[in-house]
């Protein structure tokens, strides 16, 4: 009878840490999945954000005068900046494009930096839009504009500023042929030319930030 009690408890004494031990393998397990699944996920995110690119349909040209360059920006407006624009705060813009020469025997050289201004603006009384287009900084009062054009709708005004063809970026000497060279791409929304008031609350902030940045490498060939 003794040996059989001994028995039953030497069993019931193993069988809990056995139980325990179990239960534990389990939990360490379904930590391990949760791990594995977070892991994968911080691989992947970075993918489908590179997929998005601030410059699309990127083309370089020679010409014998200088060197054009033709892109699609990738933006949407900050949601403020948005705001703002209905009621006839005209937007600015600034796209800067720097060419940068590589040298194997000494740091980079930055050779040429070209910017190009733009504005959004929309009229509430006509209910058109406008876009302006400078290679000087746009005044208030209009004047140093080189092309300006209307729209009826916003979707036709943003399409005209998002995209832009033949910008002469460096003139014919300044780039050498059989050379390697880094074009350097920024695009912002230039908040110091929004009205003082706007301007307080627009610095900084996250619903006022829009600037996209690029880089290409550009070899070009030997000049025959």
């Amino acid at each position: 009878m003794q040996s059989v009690i001994m028995m039953d408890f030497s069993t019931r004494f193993f069988k809990k840490p056995i139980e325990l031990w179990h239960r534990h393998a389990k939990v360490v397990r379904a930590m391990w999945v949760w791990v594995a699944v977070l892991l994968s996920t911080l691989l992947i995110v970075p993918c489908v954000y590179a997929q998005t690119q601030a410059l699309q349909d990127l083309k370089l040209e020679r010409q014998e005068d200088g060197f054009y360059m033709g892109a699609s920006l990738n933006f949407e407006l900050p949601p403020s900046a948005e705001e703002a624009l209905a009621k006839g705060v005209p937007l600015n813009f600034v796209l800067r494009c720097d060419i940068v020469k590589e040298r194997w025997y000494w740091t980079n050289k930055k050779i040429v930096q070209v910017e190009r201004y733009m504005r959004l603006s929309f009229q509430p009384l006509s209910r058109r839009w406008r876009v302006h287009i400078s290679g000087e900084p746009i005044k208030q009062t209009g004047l140093g504009v080189v092309f300006g054009q209307s729209f009826d709708s916003q979707l036709e005004a943003l399409a005209a500023l998002r995209r832009f063809n033949r910008w002469r970026i460096a003139d014919a000497n300044q780039i050498e042929g059989d050379t390697k060279y880094q074009l350097e791409v920024n695009f912002k929304l230039d908040l110091t030319q929004l009205p003082r008031p706007l301007q307080i609350g627009a610095l900084g902030a996250s619903d006022w930030t829009l600037n996209l940045n690029h880089q290409h490498v550009w070899a070009l060939e030997p000049i025959k």
